[in-house]
């Protein structure tokens, strides 16, 4: 899965954090991610001195997929009733 847009990326932070720039948090941030996948993504950066000034990895679940998986479950456990039912004992 590609990476998600730098915008995206600090808008869920904010939006998790209650904060109003990532910048409150990280004194540095890699807007590259080291890696990507289809739930998440990850990215190196460094916490400010208040929060220890530590380099991160900072994973970032993608926008709305929670909702995602849930329907994904969903239909999961459908089509497993369905099976379970057709399947002689």
């Amino acid at each position: 899965c590609p990476p998600r847009p730098f915008e995206e990326v600090c808008n869920t932070i904010c939006s998790e954090y209650n904060v109003p720039s990532i910048w409150a948090l990280f004194q540095s941030f890699d807007e590259t991610p080291v890696a990507a996948a289809s739930i998440a993504q990850v990215h190196r950066a460094v916490l400010v001195r208040a929060l220890g000034g530590r380099v991160v990895a900072v994973k970032v679940q993608h926008a709305g997929i929670a909702d995602v998986v849930r329907a994904d479950l969903h239909v999961s456990m459908k089509i497993t009733e369905l099976v379970a039912y057709w399947t002689p004992e």
